[in-house]
């Protein structure tokens, strides 16, 4: 008879080694064997099944990680042309040859096509003038034409030394809070590129782990439910 937590009662016959499933080979044919006997013969199916479970979870991460590492390898080429590109970027954005001149040269054009408005001004008050000359406009409506001219000219030209100088501050100042923004992003950048070689290292390492940790406490619950002895054989 037993109790109803499966321990084996007082007045119950003896169990021998010859009855008891030796799940975890703990016995041999030598005359002296090692004899296992469960505390509780009923959760010695569940603690194997627990075993061949360990056994097959290291089985699937074998073959996950496999997976997982060759995809990792396939992707390496895209993993390297991103990189190539994200570092590219960030120094365009620190190197004067880079995003800091193609500034420069917008700002250069601005400033040529408003010389050229200038110019165009200019060209046409002189006509003007010539004009005012061949009508038989007198001298002193020629002088106060021609002031007007000059001073025109001069408005439009520091207008636009003006405009070149808050353009260039405007630029100055995005530049900065972009290069601010960025400071320390080119190495951070790179360790995560480099951190992507240690990846299936780490990545086995952590399968092996789970998969050992598993078969661990598949056998320590083995032990704690067994009473080990050594016996000679009849």
């Amino acid at each position: 008879m037993a109790t109803s937590w499966g321990f084996p009662s007082v007045s119950s016959s003896p169990t021998t080694a010859s009855t008891i499933p030796d799940y975890f080979g703990t016995t041999t044919g030598a005359p002296q064997q090692m004899i296992r006997l469960p505390k509780v013969p009923g959760a010695d199916p569940a603690i194997y099944q627990q075993y061949l479970d360990a056994q097959g979870l290291r089985s699937t991460l074998n073959q996950t990680t496999g997976t997982y590492f060759d995809a990792l390898s396939k992707t390496q080429p895209v993993a390297d042309a991103a990189h190539a590109s994200d570092m590219s970027q960030l120094d365009a954005l620190f190197n004067p040859s880079g995003y800091q001149a193609g500034l420069s040269d917008i700002r250069a054009r601005r400033a040529s096509a408003l010389s050229n408005l200038s110019t165009i001004l200019q060209g046409d008050m002189r006509r003007n003038l010539s004009m005012g000359r061949i009508g038989g406009g007198g001298a002193g409506l020629s002088s106060y034409l021609a002031s007007m001219a000059g001073s025109e000219a001069g408005k439009v030209r520091a207008n636009e030394a003006y405009d070149a100088a808050g353009q260039q501050r405007t630029d100055l100042a995005a530049l900065l809070s972009a290069r601010q923004g960025a400071v320390g992003q080119r190495t951070s950048n790179l360790d995560a590129f480099l951190a992507r070689f240690l990846t299936p290292g780490t990545t086995a390492a952590s399968a092996n782990s789970t998969a050992s940790s598993a078969l661990q406490q598949a056998v320590q619950q083995a032990l704690l439910n067994s009473m080990i002895g050594v016996g000679a054989q009849a």
